[in-house]
Parts: structure tokens; C-alpha cells; sequence
């Protein structure tokens, strides 16, 4: 296999501030086999929770969410 997936995955908790940063990081690398995931962990702050919605309809970001269990979790 010459292009492996890379599959990226961050957990998120009240990161809205600093995730577009993290997002442009990996699409601005010369790699392009890549996906990537962002691990809600039940963010409350609603900045951060809307943030989330300016990645919906990537095909490259996948979102899940999940109650907060903590980064080892998510």
C-alpha cells in the first residue's frame, strides 16, 4: 500500500477557540490520504459546541459525540 488512510483523532472538550489552528495544521500538510476524528466529549461550552457545526459536510471530518467521560475516553 504506497498512500496508507491516516486517520487523525482529537478529543474535544470546550475547544473552540483553538480547533480551527489544530484543523488547518492537517489540511495544510502536502500528505492528502487522511482523515480526520473529532471526539465531542461533551463539550458545555456553546462557542465550542457551535464551532463543531463549521465542520459539518466535510468529507474528511468525521464528528462523533459522547456524554463527558474524560480525553482517555473520548
Amino acid at each position: 500500500m504506497l498512500n496508507p488512510l491516516v486517520s487523525f483523532i482529537i478529543p474535544y472538550y470546550n475547544s473552540g477557540t483553538t480547533i480551527q489552528e489544530t484543523i488547518d495544521s492537517i489540511f495544510n500538510q502536502s500528505y492528502s490520504n487522511f482523515d480526520v476524528w473529532l471526539i465531542n466529549d461533551g463539550s458545555t461550552d456553546q462557542y465550542s459546541i457551535d464551532k463543531l457545526k463549521d465542520f459539518e459536510g466535510n468529507e474528511k471530518i468525521h464528528l462523533l459525540n459522547q456524554e463527558n467521560a474524560g480525553p482517555s475516553s473520548a
